[in-house]
């Protein structure tokens, strides 16, 4: 797989999550997402984190870590939904 396949893959799998969140139903409060980290501010962390992953550059740990969080965070919800 090429480099740009690899950035195009990961740029589709941010917009999936873009979307999902876009249409899923956001809890109002706090979200446990492990322990000793705890989400209060869903709508405000949702944003700032996929504004953050659509600006970075695709290969940095920093957005790799990103979209670990977010991911992790999808699944949190789905567990408890």
């Amino acid at each position: 797989m090429t480099v740009q396949q690899k950035e195009k893959d990961a740029r589709e799998k941010i917009k999936d999550l873009r979307e999902w969140f876009d249409t899923a139903g956001l809890p109002a409060g706090p979200v446990k997402l492990c322990p000793g980290v705890t989400v209060v501010d869903v709508k405000r962390f949702v944003e700032t984190s996929l504004s953050r992953l659509e600006s970075m550059e695709l290969r940095s740990k920093t957005m790799q870590m990103a979209y670990v969080h977010l991911t992790d965070f999808k699944n949190v919800l789905l567990s408890n939904g």
